[in-house]
C-alpha cells in the first residue's frame, strides 16, 4: 500500500512540474537565482522565493500541521492534499481501471487541455501598493507577501491576489491549493482544484473514483457510476437490471442485505425481510418486531399504535400489565385500541416508532 503511495506521488509530481513548465499566455521575468537556501528545511516551497528568510516568512503564518517539515505531520498533510486532490487516474490514464479503451484519446485530449489552459501555479510576490482579497475582499498592505495567479483577474483588471494561508483555496472543496496548484473553471468562473475541475465537467464514477467519459452510465442516490461498477458491495454482483437498497451509502443487492443488514425480529427471532413492516422500539441498533409479532404476550391484541410496557423480554398492553404486575382489577370491558400513524423509515422498508415509555428490557 506505501508503494502504491508513493508511485501515485511520484506521478502527481509529474503533473506539477509540467504545469510549471507549462508556457504562461503572457510573459514573466525570469525567476531570480535562488541563494542561501537549505534544500533539507522545507520538503516544498514556492519556487518565487528567492532566499532562507523569504521562505520562513511565507510559512510563518500557517499551523503548524501544515508546515511541510521533513517527517512531520505537514509533510503528511501536503502528500495527503496532492493525491486527494489531483488523484493519479485523473491525469494518468494508465492507472485507470475503468477507462474503456475507446475514451483513452478522449482521456488525453481532456487532461491537455486542462492543463494547457485552465491550470497555473500560484506565484507569490510582495504588494507594493494595497490590493483587495480576491477571495475575501479585505486590503492587503504594501509589503505584504500574497498568492496571485494569472488564471483570473479582479475588478481592477489586474491578475487576482489572495491571502497566502487562508485564502488561496479551491471554492468547491474549500481545501488549500496542494503545492498552489490550482484550475479555472470557467463554467463557474471560479479556482477549483483538479480534483474538482474534472467534476465540474464529467461524472465521477462512485465505485473506482474515476472521472467517467462514457456517454452511458448509472446514476443512484446522489451518485455515479460505470455501469459495470455499479454492483452489490457485499457480493459484487452487478445491479443495474435488479432489486437494490443503498447501506451507509453503498448498494447492496436484497439477498446480501436480508442476509447481512436486515434485523431479526425480538419475538420470533426470523429475519425482517424487505417488504415487511418492522416496528421498532424507536432507538439506534434497538429492537425490532414483525407487525404480525408485535403483539401482547398477555391476551395477543396488536400493540401496534398503542402504549405498550416491557417486562421480562416482554411485551403487554397498559391493561394487562397494570392486572398481571399491579394486581389491578381487570375492567369488564375492553376499549378498543387508539390507532395513531406510524413513522415511515426513510429505507425502503416500513417502519414505525412506537415506544411511548421510556423503560427498557
Amino acid at each position: 500500500e506505501e508503494e502504491e503511495e508513493e508511485e501515485a506521488v511520484v506521478v502527481v509530481e509529474e503533473v506539477v512540474e509540467v504545469v510549471r513548465k507549462t508556457p504562461s499566455p503572457i510573459p514573466l521575468p525570469k525567476p531570480k537565482p535562488i541563494a542561501f537556501r537549505s534544500p533539507q528545511k522545507y520538503v516544498w516551497y514556492p519556487l518565487d522565493l528567492t532566499t532562507d528568510v523569504m521562505v520562513e516568512k511565507y510559512f510563518e503564518l500557517f499551523p503548524t500541521q501544515q508546515r511541510p517539515l521533513p517527517g512531520s505531520v505537514g509533510e503528511r498533510f501536503l502528500r495527503t492534499l496532492l493525491l486527494r486532490q489531483i488523484p493519479h487516474h485523473d491525469v494518468d490514464k494508465k492507472s485507470c481501471r475503468g477507462l474503456a479503451k475507446e475514451s483513452h484519446a478522449e482521456f488525453d485530449a481532456f487532461v491537455e487541455e486542462k492543463v494547457a489552459n485552465h491550470s497555473d501555479c500560484g506565484s507569490v510576490i510582495i504588494l507594493n501598493e494595497p490590493r483587495k482579497c480576491f477571495h475575501c475582499n479585505e486590503f492587503l498592505d504594501i509589503g505584504d507577501m500574497c498568492v496571485s495567479t494569472q488564471l483570473i483577474r479582479d475588478e481592477t483588471g489586474d491578475f487576482a491576489v489572495f491571502h497566502r494561508d487562508t485564502c488561496f483555496k479551491c471554492e468547491v472543496c474549500d481545501e488549500p491549493f496542494a503545492e498552489l496548484l490550482c484550475f479555472y473553471l470557467e463554467k463557474d468562473d471560479i479556482l477549483v482544484c483538479s480534483r474538482d475541475y474534472n467534476n465540474g465537467l464529467k461524472p465521477r464514477c462512485k465505485g473506482c473514483d474515476e472521472t467517467i467519459f462514457e456517454k452511458d452510465y448509472f446514476s443512484a442516490d446522489g451518485g455515479n457510476y460505470h455501469e459495470r461498477h455499479f454492483a452489490c458491495v457485499q457480493c459484487d454482483t452487478p445491479l443495474h437490471d435488479q432489486q437494490y437498497i443503498f447501506v451507509n451509502t453503498n448498494p447492496c443487492c436484497i439477498a446480501c442485505y436480508e442476509e447481512t443488514f436486515a434485523s431479526n425480529c425480538e419475538a420470533c427471532g426470523e429475519r425482517i425481510t424487505i417488504g415487511e413492516t418492522k416496528i421498532t422500539d424507536g432507538k439506534k441498533d434497538g429492537k425490532c418486531w414483525h407487525n404480525e409479532c408485535f403483539k401482547c404476550a398477555e391476551c395477543s391484541q396488536p400493540l401496534r399504535g398503542r402504549v405498550c410496557i416491557p417486562r421480562e423480554g416482554k411485551l403487554y398492553c397498559r391493561e394487562d400489565y397494570q392486572f398481571k404486575f399491579k394486581q389491578m382489577k381487570r375492567k369488564s370491558v375492553r376499549k378498543k385500541p387508539t390507532q395513531r400513524q406510524g413513522i415511515p423509515n426513510l429505507q425502503q422498508q416500513q417502519t414505525e416508532d412506537i415506544w411511548s415509555m421510556a423503560q427498557d428490557f
